[in-house]
């Protein structure tokens, strides 16, 4: 078993979930308690299986685990620093060797995040070094719409 700290599990008794919580989880505001008890308790074993892997691996640490699984389960990465730093901890995840690319991103990326991302060409940018560095399979939300960088082509998906 994990000896990570636990990420606060939702109580499934409540009875008022927000619309977006039970979308993550596939249900609806008219769905009964029973079904979405399921999913919560389904979504608290993808998350224990989730942790076990990484630490299987063990290429992150307990923290960045944690972080990990915040941004795969619970909170959505919203600003551009956190969707870098999702795909950073997923790179780093895969091989030992991938630890010193994730990093070479992280800095890469945060450096032009630094200096504010506020047009297209500079959500281009931003997706051409995640290009360089995970090849593709990823996307950046920007100003209510995806942007990634398939096959050296930059655009919306």
């Amino acid at each position: 078993m994990s000896n990570l700290p636990d990420v606060s599990p939702i109580d499934s008794s409540e009875s008022d979930y927000d619309a977006d919580f039970l979308a993550q989880l596939g249900c609806t505001e008219g769905d009964s308690p029973d079904k979405i008890r399921l999913a919560v308790e389904q979504r608290d074993r993808w998350v224990a299986e989730f942790k076990e892997s990484c630490l299987r691996r063990g290429f992150l640490n307990p923290q960045e685990i944690d972080e990990l699984v915040r941004f795969e389960f619970y909170q959505p990465a919203i600003s551009l620093y956190d969707q870098v730093r999702r795909y950073v901890l997923k790179l780093k995840d895969l091989t030992r060797s991938s630890g010193g690319k994730a990093e070479l991103m992280q800095i890469e990326a945060d450096a032009l995040i630094r200096r504010e991302i506020k047009t297209i060409a500079d959500v281009e940018a931003l997706c051409r070094i995640l290009y360089k560095y995970l090849g593709g399979a990823f996307t950046i939300l920007f100003d209510g719409r995806s942007y990634s960088v398939h096959k050296g082509q930059f655009g919306p998906v």
